[in-house]
């Protein structure tokens, strides 16, 4: 009957004349082994590299490779080195048994062989053998997840350091052979030593907080966590340590940030500017409350609101008052970029992935990067990027073009939308999944006409801001009234558009085909102007554009349309002449 570690098991039996084994061979296939004979030792290494047999029976006494040389080269070979071998002899002496288990060999069986002891040793040195490997693929996987966690352990005996991981080497800047057998006060400062000993005597599981020191004497607030667990017939204990560095920095920026935003709600109700934002009516100071607790959170950001309402200064003015102010605020119009670009622009590739990537570019995500990402006209994403972008989101990380490892993503998403995100699901532009994940705090930008109160103090902005470049006293009164009364379709940047196109032309152009004229006090082009021909032109396709813009109420599609343009190539003037 097999036994119950023949059970799968192959041996390897090395001898120059195997038909003096026959018998031994016949019973040991009979006990449920697989039998591979060899009838040399250079054989023998071969068939062990091809089968890697469970364990080996090695004669001693062959020509050429004696057993003893045979199990020095199977031994030095890493695949082979665990797999016991017995030695086949007939001789007794001590000196060479001792030589046998110098160069690898566990064991020896003496012929004549007595069957019941061969089978006895074998199942013996194979019990073993499986326990070793069970044991091995277990620390394996200890090991495994020791390293892969993110937080340092240790492993001590009344403070005596027995084991460390790779996390807390480096932590500490230790190798671990520094580190095992010293004592764990060792790695605290003095002053965090009587807290650390107390905890060491009462062996108790809560954590608490204490200052390690680095191997360069920088220390650092460390958050301990124990456990008591049985090894090797005794109590130990597992710690497991987690750096506080950079929680105790975001506690710090965010306490600063709670008394700046405490400073400024209490000044709020008497602002007319908060960032590049101008108005003090009723509705902006709704806004302005809006944008403050919006900088003070971390959560993603929609913000609605009419073409030329302001959606990007209010994105630009959220990131200035946030944690993130030191870190990049990088603005993307997703209806300027080509389809067939868009996964390149986002997350960069790597030189080599296509014809012209001469070099590594990076994509707004690495660019945004612990700062902040806003996304213009978030309608134009397409639904597969929205789902690319969902993930690195999730997972805060993604892969470039053309790269095989991920890359960090720490990223705040402020999204602008022309009309409620809500509308945008309906029809189906926006995923549900990244609606859910993009839609945490909303914030609403009222159009102009709804705050006519803050008409004058965008004037009186607009041209202080004009007036560096082109001097000019003031509005005539009656143009003045007309701006303030008037409903600009256009918003704010229409407003911005007709003080322009006023100090530049000295004409006022509204949505329409009226014109009011104001009265002239100097040409278009001064008399002795040395303006080159394209300049002219360049400002007369601006010119042409804006008005066009207005006639549209701001519509680019419509604008575009109108001009006969493809839609990017009039994204692309807009960009070329700085117009929003």
């Amino acid at each position: 009957m097999p036994s119950k570690n023949s059970e799968q098991a192959t041996i390897l039996l090395v001898d120059d004349i195997p038909d003096n084994l026959k018998a031994l061979i016949d019973f040991l296939e009979q006990s449920g082994f697989r039998i591979i004979v060899a009838q040399s030792g250079e054989t023998a290494i071969q068939r062990a590299q091809q089968a890697l047999p469970d364990l080996i029976l090695l004669d001693v006494l062959m020509p050429q490779m004696d057993g003893f040389e045979t199990c020095q080269r199977l031994k030095a070979q890493e695949s082979l080195r665990e797999i016991p071998v017995i030695f086949l002899t007939g001789i007794s002496d001590l000196i060479e048994k001792i030589k046998g288990f110098e160069v690898g060999g566990v064991d020896y069986i003496t012929k004549p062989v007595d069957y019941q002891e061969v089978l006895a040793r074998i199942n013996a040195h194979l019990a073993m053998r499986r326990l070793q490997q069970q044991l091995e693929e277990q620390s394996e996987r200890f090991r495994t997840l020791s390293e892969a966690t993110f937080e340092g352990i240790l492993m001590h005996d009344q403070g005596k350091i027995l084991e460390i991981n790779q996390t807390m080497e480096q932590m500490f800047g230790y190798q671990r052979t520094e580190v095992l057998g010293r004592h764990v006060l060792e790695f605290v400062t003095p002053e965090s030593r009587m807290i650390v000993a107390e905890n060491l005597r009462l062996a108790e599981d809560g954590p608490y907080e204490a200052a390690g020191v680095r191997r360069d004497g920088s220390s650092f607030p460390v958050e301990f966590h124990g456990r008591t667990m049985p090894y090797h017939g005794r109590n130990i204990r597992i710690v497991a340590m987690r750096d506080l560095s950079r929680h105790k920095q975001l506690e710090a920026e965010k306490a600063l940030l709670q008394e700046e935003n405490v400073s400024l709600r209490s000044s709020l109700g008497e602002r007319y500017k908060l960032g590049g934002m101008i108005g003090k009516s009723q509705a902006m100071q709704t806004v302005y409350q809006a944008i403050v607790n919006a900088a003070a959170s971390e959560a993603n950001v929609v913000i609605c609101g009419e073409s030329g309402s302001g959606k990007e200064l209010a994105a630009r003015t959220i990131h200035e008052l946030s944690a993130r102010k030191k870190e990049h605020f990088v603005a993307v119009n997703c209806g300027a970029i080509p389809e067939n670009l868009f996964e390149r622009e986002f997350f960069g590739h790597r030189r080599g992935t296509f014809t012209s990537a001469t070099m590594d570019q990076p994509g707004y995500l690495a660019q945004a990067h612990k700062g902040t990402l806003f996304l213009d006209e978030i309608g134009e994403l397409p639904a597969f990027l929205q789902v690319k972008l969902l993930r690195a989101l999730q997972e805060h990380e993604y892969t470039p073009l053309g790269d095989t490892h991920s890359q960090k993503a720490d990223i705040r998403i402020i999204a602008a939308a022309n009309k409620d995100l809500k509308l945008l699901l309906q029809e189906g532009v926006i995923r549900e999944d990244f609606y859910w994940r993009i839609r945490v705090i909303v914030i609403e930008l009222p159009p102009l006409r709804n705050r006519k109160d803050d008409i004058p103090l965008l004037i009186e902005y607009f041209l202080e801001q004009y007036d560096k470049e082109t001097p000019y006293a003031s509005l005539p009164g009656h143009i003045h009234n007309m701006l303030c009364t008037y409903n600009w379709p256009g918003n704010v940047r229409e407003l911005q558009n007709e003080l322009q196109r006023y100090l530049a032309h000295q004409k006022l152009e509204f949505i329409g085909n009226t014109q009011l004229d104001a009265p002239l006090t100097r040409p278009l082009f001064p008399l002795n102007t040395t303006a080159k021909l394209h300049e002219v032109l360049e400002i007369c396709e601006k010119d042409y554009i804006l008005s066009t813009l207005q006639r549209n109420h701001g519509h680019r599609g419509k604008t575009a349309q109108t001009l006969g343009l493809p839609r990017r190539t009039l994204n692309r003037k807009m960009q070329k002449y700085g117009i929003s």
